[in-house]
């Protein structure tokens, strides 16, 4: 229950700081040591904060539906940008060609170098997952069905139209 109290207090001064940007931007770029401030204070205070009522089991229960919602949102925002980077080097490509044909190969080397990079980092992370995770069937259950995701991203992302390999190897990462 000690890590519920910090972190509730983190999501009111998070939520207060986006209330606070909106009303006035300025207050986003400007005052940062009182910002900083404020929040290594109500860190500090969190210590004193009782557990009960909020922290035994109503904030729980918002807060693993909170962390749900943010993981999906962030994995939309990371599939967005991997297209629009897929986008944005495949169009370079295409444009370089236009002026002298073969010329664009830089730019698409560069984006297979980038997969490249993103599924060594997946399958570095999943061989070290089973070396370290290795004393439980379950864990063992898990990291296999991780490794068999990032197969079947990667397939039916080959397979469509609009598949990119560069967005299936970011999310695998």
């Amino acid at each position: 229950a000690g890590v519920f109290r910090p972190t509730f207090l983190a999501f009111v001064f998070f939520v207060t700081a986006a209330v606070t940007s909106s009303v006035r931007p300025d207050f986003n770029r400007h005052v940062w040591p009182a910002k900083f401030t404020i929040y290594l204070l109500l860190v500090f205070l969190s210590i004193f904060a009782s557990n009960s009522p909020w922290f035994s089991g109503v904030f729980l229960h918002v807060s693993r539906i909170g962390a749900t919602v943010f993981i999906v949102i962030q994995q939309i925002i990371i599939i967005d940008l991997a297209y629009n980077w897929n986008e944005s080097w495949v169009g370079k490509a295409d444009a370089c060609d236009r002026l002298e044909w073969g010329s664009g190969a830089f730019w698409l080397r560069a984006t297979i170098a980038a997969c490249c990079v993103f599924y060594i980092m997946a399958l570095t992370g999943i061989g070290l997952m089973y070396h370290y995770f290795n004393g439980c069937g379950s864990n063992i259950a898990i990291i296999t069905m991780t490794l068999l995701g990032i197969i079947a991203v990667t397939a039916l992302q080959l397979v469509g139209t609009e598949g990119s390999l560069l967005t299936s190897s970011v999310i695998s990462s």
